[in-house]
C-alpha cells in the first residue's frame, strides 16, 4: 500500500503527483531576501499560508488544494520535506516526507486499514504493523508497498499465520494455525498450502503434498488409534498403490477415491511400492 492521493488508495501504490509541488508560478510573489511569514496566497493548484524563501514555500506552512487535498507541515524549496501531516477525503498520512515523497517513519489512515511503519519513495519498505477493517493485524516486512519477508498475521478469530511473505502473499515456509486448533507448517505458494504437516486436534496427522488444498500425490496419514496409510492420494482421497498399516501389520493395497479396491500380495512385483516403502521409514 502506498500513501497519498485516492488512486494510491485503490491501488494500494503511492503516486504523489508532482503537479500540487510544482509551484514555481506564483500569483502574488514578494521580494525577500530574508525567510518570512505570509498570509493566504494564491498558488498554482491552491493557496499556501506559511513561510517563504526566493518565492518558493521553504519552513512550515499549509498548502490546501483545490481537489481538497491539505498538507501542514515542512516544505523545502516547494517540495514536502520533514515532519507532515497530508490528508484527503479518504486517507491521512502523518510522518516523514523527504524530497516530496513520503519517506522514513509515518502513519496511514484510510477506509480499511491503518499502516504505521516505514516508507521509502512513497511505499511501505521495511518494518510496519497494519491494521484492517476486519481486525486482522499484520506485522513484518515490507517492500515496495506490500508485505514481503517475515512476517505474522493473526485474523479475528484468533486463527494465524507466521513465516515467508512473497509480493503481498503467503509464500514460502510458514506455519498456519486455525481457530480449532489445527495446523499445517510447510511450503506455501500464493497462499495455499502444498508440502508439509497438517496436525487435526483430534490427532491424525498428514505429510505430504496438496493441490488445491487437497492431498496429491505421495503422502503418509496417520488416524489416532495408530493406523497408518503411506500411499497415493488424488483429490483429498487415497487412491492408487498403498501401504496400510494397522497393530504392526502391514499390507499392500490399491485404493479408487478413498474405497479400497483390493490388497495386493507380496509376490505381485508393482513397482510403485519401492518407493512406498522408502516413504514409509
Amino acid at each position: 500500500m502506498g500513501c497519498c492521493t485516492s488512486q494510491s488508495v485503490n491501488q494500494r501504490e503511492l503516486v504523489l503527483h508532482e503537479t500540487y509541488l510544482n509551484l514555481h508560478h506564483l500569483y502574488r510573489t514578494e521580494e525577500d531576501d530574508e525567510q518570512t511569514q505570509r498570509d493566504w496566497i494564491i498558488v498554482e493548484g491552491g493557496r499556501y499560508h506559511g513561510q517563504m524563501e526566493d518565492s518558493r514555500m521553504h519552513g512550515w506552512g499549509i498548502l490546501v488544494m483545490d481537489d481538497g487535498r491539505r498538507y501542514e507541515g515542512f516544505f523545502e524549496n516547494n517540495l514536502f520535506h520533514g515532519q507532515g501531516k497530508l490528508s484527503a477525503e479518504n486517507y491521512l498520512y502523518i510522518g516523514t516526507f523527504q524530497q516530496g515523497e513520503c519517506h522514513g517513519q509515518g502513519q496511514l489512515k484510510t477506509n480499511t486499514s491503518i499502516y504505521e511503519g516505514k516508507w521509502e519513495h512513497n511505499l511501505q519498505n521495511g518494518s510496519g504493523s497494519e491494521r484492517f477493517s476486519d481486525e486482522a493485524v499484520y506485522k513484518g516486512n515490507y517492500k515496495d508497498g506490500k508485505r514481503h519477508g517475515k512476517g505474522y498475521i493473526e485474523f479475528v478469530d484468533s486463527s494465524y499465520y507466521r513465516g515467508d511473505f512473497f509480493e503481498g502473499d503467503i509464500h514460502g515456509q510458514g506455519i498456519f494455525k486455525w481457530a480449532d486448533g489445527s495446523e499445517f507448517r510447510g511450503e506455501w505458494v500464493k497462499n495455499q498450502f502444498v508440502n508439509g504437516v497438517m496436525k487435526w486436534p483430534d490427532g491424525r496427522i498428514y505429510e505430504g503434498r496438496y493441490e488445491d488444498e487437497l492431498k496429491e500425490g505421495i503422502g503418509r496419514f496417520v488416524w489416532p488409534d495408530g493406523r497408518v496409510y503411506v500411499g497415493f492420494w488424488h483429490q483429498g482421497k487415497q487412491h492408487g498403490y498403498g501401504l496400510f498399516t494397522k497393530d504392526g501389520i502391514t499390507k499392500r493395497g490399491e485404493w479408487n477415491m478413498g474405497k479400497r479396491v483390493r490388497w495386493i500380495e507380496e509376490d505381485e512385483n508393482i513397482e510403485e511400492f519401492q518407493q512406498l516403502y522408502i516413504q514409509k521409514q
